[in-house]
């Protein structure tokens, strides 16, 4: 029985799990291609590789790592290795139509949503911030077009009620070679079957800035609250007290009438409880900008707060 040869995309720590499934399940990977090398932290002299590159060199891969996925000398690379199919989990990159095309079984994508929900760079997070009830992984074949391809495999996973993208990011992660297996195996086998997306379902989950975080506090408690969750760990909901930036963690809402947006109502055994444009939160996790993460009594001991005073928009 031939060989069945796959290139493998991916770069962070969550696309590790997937090239180690591929490998497991007896596909031959000649080649994996990452994002550059990058610095991390305050060290900015000394690149690091990527968690994907550094786990294929443990494994005796070769290693691709173009600046741009579309970059001549590296797509002539790519072609000479002669791949059946190209996996690809949180790669980072667009994709060109030449790559895309160049596979004779064809190129797929594990996704973490139920296609054709939530397209795009961000759908974990936009899943927790939009209050979706459920999220999910696909794997689709990839065309050129974003997210839109047919898909052949998915799977549901309930959203829990204090959910965080942290949380939610490590119960799909499983999931992404699981797809990938069960879908290329079909292909190589040549019973995989694909279902077109419908369009008229589609949403988007676009990459997320930093300024999405800037919390407004005229917004109800329960959007609020989804906001801090959903940008957890990256880039954090921010707010300012006195002028300095704060990130808020843990903000459950609180089943009462709102007050004064952005004012603290009281400090009590549930945490800092603080009026919304509807409602209130209990702050019970915050950070000071450049500190560590701090419970709310923690927080409280370096901070006089009282009732009547006020957080503010990063911009106000």
């Amino acid at each position: 029985m031939p060989d069945k040869r796959i290139v493998f995309f991916g770069t962070s720590e969550l696309s590790v799990a997937a090239l180690e499934a591929l490998v497991s399940a007896g596909f031959v990977v000649p080649a994996v291609v990452s994002q550059p090398d990058r610095t991390r932290g305050r060290d900015r002299k000394h690149p690091e590789p990527t968690p994907v590159k550094a786990r294929a060199e443990a494994l005796g891969i070769r290693v691709l790592q173009p600046e741009k996925s579309k970059d001549e000398i590296f797509l002539a690379e790519l072609e000479a290795i002669g791949a059946d199919a190209f996996a690809v989990f949180a790669f980072g990159q667009i994709l060109p139509r030449r790559l895309i095309d160049m596979p004779r079984l064809g190129c797929f994508n594990a996704h973490a949503s139920l296609l054709p929900a939530l397209r795009g760079a961000a759908p974990i997070n936009w899943a927790i911030i939009r209050g979706e009830p459920v999220s999910g992984m696909t794997v689709q074949r990839v065309v050129f077009k974003l997210d839109a391809g047919p898909t052949a495999w998915a799977k549901t996973v309930p959203v829990a009620a204090r959910e965080t993208a942290r949380s939610l990011t490590q119960k799909l992660l499983p999931l992404a070679g699981e797809g990938l297996v069960a879908v290329l195996s079909d292909v190589f086998a040549g019973r995989a079957a694909f279902a077109e997306q419908d369009e008229s379902q589609a949403t988007f989950a676009p990459i997320l800035k930093k300024e999405d975080g800037e919390i407004d506090w005229t917004r109800p408690a329960v959007e609020i609250d989804r906001l801090v969750r959903g940008l957890d760990p990256w880039p954090g909901a921010t707010t300012t007290l006195a002028g300095q930036l704060i990130r808020l963690w843990d903000a459950p809402p609180l089943d009462e009438a709102g007050g004064i947006p952005g004012e603290v109502k009281r400090i009590g055994p549930e945490g800092i409880v603080i009026a919304c444009g509807t409602g209130a939160l209990a702050l019970r996790e915050l950070q000071r900008e450049g500190k560590k993460r701090l419970d709310w009594r923690a927080f409280l001991n370096g901070c006089r707060l009282r009732a009547g005073d006020r957080f503010e928009g990063p911009a106000a």
